[in-house]
């Protein structure tokens, strides 16, 4: 494979894009950032002159990520992460390089009331993963994964779920059937299972989100023509309308209800059922480790319908069946490629041993069989690109060239390196190539 071109982005310029996608604005990433939006500006024209393509745009007077933008922060961010993963400090010199003995990290938007189940589940089945949750609505799950601050989003599908503008897969976890809140002495408490036209007259607790609104009209639609009594943005108050009398409101089977609650749960008839899907970026997560989460979503509703549930577990009606509950192998980690740096790594402003034109330098020396050769296509002297040459290999702990009978080559432990991070490398030379419009071998 050809060398990174001359116009590489560094760290700090996907971080300026990262910055961008996350804010909306020049003005919010200034904030975030402590340097002046003319320096941001300044920094980001500079960026797309050397490429020759437009990485941001406004849209409803906002800022964001054009889709060469969002392609070059992905595969730029794939690359550091795994410049990240390899661990090459202490090594002798002439040994190889290795990857970390640590855990990978997935960062996952999940409903607010699931978080605890799906992390305890998701260690059972893959050990060598930390579930990192951030429990949201649907559109804000969304919202997370479009801006690359998490590698997954488990939600609920509706009417109003908009599509979904990164490149990913959907894959059904589950369909689960609704059931209904109703105070205590309502005259349909007592029974076994609830007809929605029943409860035409009755005043509805409506969650305020646009998915809740969508799901409920669509619910309702063709069966009666429902009256909205109270619009509430979370569930402790919808419990509290409807334990006072309210009204009554749509509710998973998995709600919780105790002999001290003022309501009770029903089973809707003849309703659509609520359609759960996990939403992966097919380039952060494999294909394989989808299906083990997937495995690890629906393992986690049988616990928590087994806690909360019990009678609804031992229904026909459970949307669950059958869940093969194999712990993945320890392979699925090396799937993971998070495209998210941790707000950790964010506030320490950690630095990785390797940066990404160092892997320009190392190819390109490589290639020309010695420094002095090197020095003019890398626009440095010899005397500072053998400077440049001892540093990092001081910095990462491993001699990186050596002496061979054809000149200056790359020691077993640099050609490692650079075997462990080619897939990576080549997606970002890709992804550079085709700004510039040049093909791609």
């Amino acid at each position: 494979m050809d060398a990174i071109p001359e116009e590489i982005p560094g760290r700090e310029e996907l971080r300026l894009l990262q910055l961008l996608a996350e804010n909306g604005s020049l003005e919010q990433a200034s904030q975030r950032s402590r340097q002046s939006q003319e320096t941001l500006s300044r920094r980001l024209n500079r960026l797309e002159r050397r490429l020759g393509a437009p990485l941001v745009e406004n849209h409803r007077n906002r800022q964001r990520l054009t889709r060469d933008g969002w392609s070059l922060l992905v595969a730029g961010t794939r690359l550091v992460s795994t410049l990240e993963s390899l661990h090459l400090g202490g090594a002798a010199p002439g040994e190889g390089c290795c990857a970390r003995s640590r855990l990978s990290t997935l960062r996952m938007a999940t409903p607010e009331t699931d978080c605890c189940d799906i992390t305890d589940c998701l260690a059972r089945h893959v050990p060598d993963i930390i579930l990192s949750a951030e429990g949201t609505h649907p559109a804000g799950a969304l919202d997370l994964f479009e801006r690359y601050a998490v590698d997954a989003a488990y939600l609920w599908e509706g009417d109003g779920t908009p599509q979904c503008r990164r490149p990913s897969t959907s894959q059904l976890v589950l369909e689960e059937p609704q059931w209904v809140a109703l105070p205590v002495g309502h005259r349909c408490a007592d029974r076994s299972s609830v007809e929605l036209a029943e409860l035409a007259e009755d005043p509805w607790v409506v969650g305020v989100s646009e998915d809740s609104h969508a799901f409920f009209a669509r619910t309702c639609r063709g069966r009666i023509a429902p009256r909205v009594g109270y619009v509430v943005e979370r569930e402790s108050e919808m419990r509290g309308l409807v334990s006072h009398g309210q009204g009554v409101a749509l509710v998973s089977p998995l709600t919780v209800v105790s002999c001290t609650s003022g309501f009770v749960i029903r089973p809707l008839r003849d309703v659509p059922a609520r359609r759960y899907v996990l939403i992966t970026d097919p380039g952060a997560v494999g294909a394989q480790l989808s299906r083990t989460l997937t495995a690890a979503l629906r393992s986690a509703y049988i616990s928590a319908a087994e806690r909360i549930n019990s009678g609804f577990r031992c229904s026909r009606s459970f949307p669950v069946r059958n869940v093969e509950a194999t712990a993945a192998g320890a392979g699925d980690a090396a799937l993971l490629r998070s495209l998210a740096l941790s707000s950790a790594q964010r506030a320490r402003g950690q630095d990785v041993s390797l940066e990404v034109e160092d892997l320009h330098l190392l190819r390109v020396v490589g290639k020309c069989g010695s420094l002095n050769r090197a020095a003019p296509v890398l626009l440095i002297t010899q005397p500072a690109l053998t400077r440049r040459i001892g540093r990092l290999e001081e910095r990462l702990g491993v001699r990186l060239l050596q002496r061979g009978p054809r000149g200056t080559v790359l020691t077993q432990a640099a050609q490692q390196l650079m075997d462990a991070v080619r897939d990576a490398e080549t997606g970002f030379v890709s992804v550079l190539l085709g700004l510039r419009g040049e093909p791609v071998n």
